[in-house]
């Protein structure tokens, strides 16, 4: 649980910046992506495999790691949800910060498997193309 909770401080604390240096919704999830890529290549586990590990299957068993699980989860989807939501108000900004932090998780593991860090940051890249 500390080290979710030292996890969502770092998420949080970078989505931060970012938003107050200007970057929308779109330059933030590919920050995450390139953060996420910078713990692979570091060799960093407490990155996004404990996310993983601990959701499918620690979080089964305790209810406090799902509860700081979805406090993490909750503190990215609000930020990026909030960025999306000014920059296309018509939008739903919820169901993109949803999607996002989905295709970043997804997108880890996959370049994990490729052995390939910068994977990470191609899939984002690429959905994000498609979106536009």
């Amino acid at each position: 649980m500390a080290s979710v909770a030292w996890l969502e401080g770092e998420v949080s604390k970078f989505l931060d910046g970012l938003a107050a240096a200007g970057a929308g919704s779109e330059q933030m999830i590919e920050g995450i992506a390139r953060y996420a890529a910078e713990g692979i290549r570091s060799g960093e586990r407490r990155r996004g495999s404990l996310l993983a590990a601990l959701a499918q299957d620690a979080a089964l068993d305790s209810p406090p790691i799902a509860q700081s699980l979805q406090q993490y989860a909750g503190a990215v989807r609000r930020r990026l949800a909030a960025a999306r939501n000014r920059e296309r108000p018509r939008e739903d900004g919820a169901a993109f910060a949803d999607q996002a932090l989905a295709m970043v998780q997804g997108a880890s593991v996959l370049a994990r498997v490729d052995g390939d860090a910068d994977r990470t940051i191609e899939i984002v890249a690429a959905w994000l193309q498609g979106r536009r």
